[in-house]
Protein backbone atom coordinates (compact mmCIF):
# COMPACT_ATOMS: atom_id res chain seq x y z
CA UNK A 1 0.00 0.00 0.00
CA UNK A 2 1.06 3.42 -0.67
CA UNK A 3 0.69 6.60 1.04
CA UNK A 4 1.30 9.99 0.86
CA UNK A 5 3.94 11.49 2.49
CA UNK A 6 5.44 15.36 3.38
CA UNK A 7 9.17 15.26 4.25
CA UNK A 8 10.50 18.63 5.47
CA UNK A 9 14.20 19.67 5.21
CA UNK A 10 14.20 17.46 1.63
CA UNK A 11 17.05 20.23 0.46
CA UNK A 12 19.91 18.00 2.44
CA UNK A 13 21.12 15.03 4.67
CA UNK A 14 18.52 12.98 6.41
CA UNK A 15 15.34 14.69 4.47
CA UNK A 16 16.82 13.97 1.04
CA UNK A 17 17.58 10.87 1.66
CA UNK A 18 14.41 10.08 3.11
CA UNK A 19 12.30 11.72 0.01
CA UNK A 20 14.64 9.74 -2.37
CA UNK A 21 14.10 6.10 -0.29
CA UNK A 22 9.77 6.92 -0.35
CA UNK A 23 9.52 7.47 -3.41
CA UNK A 24 11.85 5.05 -4.62
CA UNK A 25 9.58 2.91 -2.56
CA UNK A 26 6.42 3.53 -4.13
CA UNK A 27 5.28 6.57 -2.01
CA UNK A 28 3.53 9.73 -3.29
CA UNK A 29 6.41 12.61 -1.50
CA UNK A 30 5.82 15.86 -1.54
CA UNK A 31 9.22 17.19 -0.33
CA UNK A 32 9.61 20.42 1.59
CA UNK A 33 12.51 22.77 1.64
CA UNK A 34 13.09 26.69 2.40
CA UNK A 35 13.34 28.75 -0.24
CA UNK A 36 13.33 26.64 -3.33
CA UNK A 37 13.51 29.47 -5.47
CA UNK A 38 16.37 30.71 -4.06
CA UNK A 39 19.57 29.60 -2.27
CA UNK A 40 17.86 26.02 -2.48
CA UNK A 41 17.10 26.08 -6.09
CA UNK A 42 19.67 23.88 -7.16
CA UNK A 43 19.15 21.23 -4.74
CA UNK A 44 15.12 21.18 -5.87
CA UNK A 45 15.93 21.13 -9.41
CA UNK A 46 17.72 18.03 -8.68
CA UNK A 47 15.49 16.12 -6.50
CA UNK A 48 12.53 16.55 -9.24
CA UNK A 49 15.45 15.52 -11.91
CA UNK A 50 16.35 12.40 -10.08
CA UNK A 51 11.60 11.85 -10.07
CA UNK A 52 11.59 12.74 -13.46
CA UNK A 53 14.62 10.29 -14.15
CA UNK A 54 13.08 7.31 -12.65
CA UNK A 55 9.61 8.28 -13.00
CA UNK A 56 8.71 8.97 -9.28
CA UNK A 57 5.97 10.74 -7.97
CA UNK A 58 7.92 13.19 -6.05
CA UNK A 59 6.85 16.43 -5.83
CA UNK A 60 8.56 19.64 -4.39
CA UNK A 61 6.56 21.97 -2.01
CA UNK A 62 7.15 24.98 -0.34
Amino acid sequence: MSSVVLITGASSGIGNLTARALATAGHTVHASMRDPGGRNAAHARELLDFARRDGLDLRNST
